[in-house]
């Protein structure tokens, strides 16, 4: 085996050995977590919404196109 060989060969082992050593996240966890994301990605998005609205119509007011 090559020079590169031995060491693929070696990175693919350490990489197994690590990929033990994960703690995933249970069902519930996972669940929780995601359900804060998806809330807190639609608040984000009505905030920006709201501020994109205000400016909107502000700036129609200023230049008198509303």
């Amino acid at each position: 085996m090559t020079s590169a060989g031995k060491q693929v060969f070696k990175f693919a082992q350490e990489s197994k050995v690590e990929l033990l050593k994960v703690v995933w996240p249970t069902r519930q966890e996972t669940i929780q977590t995601t359900t804060i994301v998806i809330v807190m990605v639609a608040v984000t998005g009505f905030i920006l919404w709201g501020v994109d609205s205000v400016m909107m119509w502000a700036i129609a007011k200023i230049t008198h196109l509303g």
